[in-house]
């Protein structure tokens, strides 16, 4: 409670924060908890074996100090030689811890830092999950994309096809129009050059130069 110590030094009391620490971390599958002073030194920990060592340049200490804030770190399995590590990766998670007040339960002046290690394989489970989630939203826009842009592309071949088609037509119509106006233009030549030629007269067509372009 606010304003009362604990002797870490009476069994009986040190077994009494253990049990309350088991039963706050039980579901958060957290491995180990360290208090540690200002100094760097373990004041309490789970692992008895640890109380006493100190953690000299300990950044997750320092930057949480600095802060005021919790700071976390991922350790990848792969990257950890520590024996004494579990065979998994762990979230490491550095806390403020603040000093009570005794009338007002305010918190007061930092004392120490809590170090969490926490199994992380649920957060990476999820991270991987999250990165699948996204992998397959992905694949899935693309492929709307590829079958938008598919759709597009196959409706402008489409558009491209009527439109030659269309160009074809309009160029063999025009080829028939001149085909048949040279013709008709042929023969009214044919049919003015022997009306011409019929007249008893003589006829002579001159320019205006006075040159004579035709006669009969």
């Amino acid at each position: 409670r606010a304003g009362e110590s604990v002797d870490l030094e009476d069994p009986a009391q040190r077994a009494q924060l253990d049990a309350v620490v088991a039963r706050s971390t039980r579901s958060l599958r957290i491995l180990t908890v360290n208090l540690f002073r200002l100094d760097g030194t373990i004041e309490y920990s789970t692992n008895p074996d640890y109380i006493g060592h100190r953690s000299i340049e300990n950044p997750g200490i320092e930057q949480a100090l600095a802060s005021g804030q919790t700071v976390s770190f991922l350790k990848r399995v792969e990257l950890e030689a520590d024996p004494i590590r579990p065979g998994h990766d762990l979230l490491e998670s550095y806390t403020p811890f603040h000093e009570l007040e005794p009338e007002s339960q305010a918190r007061g002046s930092v004392i120490g830092v809590i170090e969490l290690y926490q199994d992380a394989r649920p957060i990476i489970a999820k991270i991987a999950q999250g990165r699948h989630l996204i992998l397959l939203s992905t694949a899935g826009i693309m492929g709307v994309l590829f079958v938008a842009l598919f759709a597009v592309v196959r409706l402008g071949h489409q558009r491209i096809v009527q439109l030659t088609a269309a160009l074809e037509t309009t160029n063999r119509d025009l080829e028939q129009r001149v085909r048949e106006r040279t013709r008709e233009i042929e023969t009214a030549r044919r049919r003015l050059r022997g009306l011409f030629d019929g007249i008893s007269d003589g006829i002579s067509v001159i320019d205006r130069f006075f040159r004579v372009t035709e006669a009969n």
